[in-house]
């Protein structure tokens, strides 16, 4: 997961120090004054520290609890059985496909195993054409996924995938009982979809 991103509006850590700064040169030495203006500099401080916690809170990125099911509501991710850092990722998936779909056009199949190989967690992700009108999707992963975010997953990459196309989803597991991510290898795997 990356870090928060910046809010657009900046923030001031130092309202106190620059109140005392913003007195002319003469004054800030004045102990009554200058403690006049830190005192008024805090004060706005705490405003603005309450107000962007607030605002930091009601992000995707930073949202928890209630905020972040706000959040899979408008884009009408269900959360059943998810923890805040698995819903967070599948909304964010979520919103992905809504941007590939937001000119009507049709999703192209990269992009679609991207977000299928970001939303497993997998190390990677293979794709290979079952023709005519169909294809499959292995994502390889460290570990076997659990049953909410496998339906999660299949819930999402049905509503990514235009009608009319056959898939199928694998997940592999690399390492010990399969020897590589390679399609010449033997792999332990399971078919997720259908």
């Amino acid at each position: 997961m990356t870090a928060t991103p910046p809010l657009a509006a900046g923030y001031v850590p130092d309202h106190a120090e620059q109140a005392v700064r913003s007195l002319p040169t003469a004054m800030q030495s004045q102990g009554r004054t200058s403690r006049i203006m830190q005192g008024l500099g805090a004060g706005i401080q705490e405003l603005e520290d309450v107000a962007f916690s607030v605002l930091d809170g009601m992000t995707l990125h930073a949202s928890k609890g209630f905020h972040l099911r706000r959040w899979a509501d408008l884009v009408g991710q269900p959360y059943d059985g998810l923890n805040d850092t698995q819903l967070r990722r599948f909304v964010q998936a979520r919103l992905r496909v809504l941007r590939l779909y937001r000119h009507g056009s049709e999703a192209p199949i990269d992009a679609i195993v991207d977000i299928a190989r970001d939303v497993t967690l997998a190390t990677s992700a293979r794709y290979f054409g079952l023709y005519p009108a169909g294809f499959n999707i292995t994502v390889f992963r460290g570990a076997w996924m659990a049953d909410e975010e496998v339906n999660a997953t299949v819930r999402l990459l049905a509503e990514a995938i235009p009608a009319g196309v056959a898939w199928c989803l694998t997940e592999a597991l690399p390492g010990y009982a399969g020897s590589g991510t390679t399609w010449g290898t033997t792999i332990l795997s399971r078919r997720l979809y259908p």
